[in-house]
């Protein structure tokens, strides 16, 4: 055990003071780096790799708060008590929509009436009744189904060719459309004999609606009155004739 040491003062003491000095410096250079990459090299990574991850996670922190904040605030979501007036306001207006189709469906002949009012008014004479021609407002053929969504599952199914491109119609069922029937008259009488009968008019009961009244006042109490009506109906022939 004691050879070794000796061996290794004796080839100290054979070397030059330079190789000497060389030596004592050399020896701690070689530790610091061998230290250098053993130890702190490593660590050096380690620490490198532990900022990226860290500002990586800033960053992908930053992009979900701006997600979070661009999303749509929940609103409240009505009470029972309200979602049951909706209802009950939707099912009154939808009789009232049925109501309003039966009284189309049992149109009146307003022609008739006009004429047997007007001749059963003393002093009044009614000398134009012009009517014009239906006016289609409404048919199942304007209402048009959504569009059929493509299957989500495999490959779609090409269209065939002679495949028709308009979108399929919803028929409502007992009717096929409303029609709007206009007509103008013309009266002469007495001004305040026209003014009871425009008020008669108004008193006549079903789907009879006004568009425009025009007096002129010739030498009084002479007048004439230019009326306009309309009424609507499920039949294209007029009610006016």
């Amino acid at each position: 055990m004691n050879l070794q040491p000796r061996a290794l003062m004796g080839r100290l003491e054979v070397l030059s003071t330079r190789e000497r000095l060389m030596l004592l410096v050399g020896v701690p250079v070689l530790l610091l780096v061998l230290g250098e990459f053993v130890l702190f090299e490593p660590a050096r990574q380690a620490a490198v790799k532990s900022a990226k991850e860290t500002e990586a996670g800033k960053v992908e922190l930053k992009a979900l708060s701006a997600t979070l904040d661009a999303l749509p605030t929940l609103t409240t979501l009505p009470a029972a008590g309200q979602l049951e007036q909706q209802r009950a306001q939707m099912q009154a207006d939808v009789d009232q929509a049925r109501r309003l189709l039966a009284e189309l469906d049992q149109t009146s002949n307003w022609g008739t009436l006009v004429r047997t009012s007007a001749s059963r008014t003393q002093g009044l004479a009614l000398t134009q009744l012009k009517t014009f021609p239906a006016e289609l407002i409404f048919s199942s053929a304007m209402i048009k189904a959504p569009a059929a969504s493509a299957p989500t599952g495999g490959r779609a199914a090409a269209k065939p060719a002679s495949a028709p491109t308009a979108e399929p119609i919803v028929a409502l069922d007992g009717v096929d459309g409303i029609y709007k029937h206009r007509c103008e008259l013309t009266l002469e009488g007495d001004l305040n004999v026209l003014l009871e009968y425009v008020q008669t008019l108004q008193r006549l009961r079903g789907d009879l609606r006004w568009d425009r009244v025009q007096v002129t006042v010739g030498v009084y109490p002479k007048a004439t009155a230019a009326i306009a009506l309309h009424s609507l109906s499920t039949r294209p022939e007029t009610p006016f004739n």
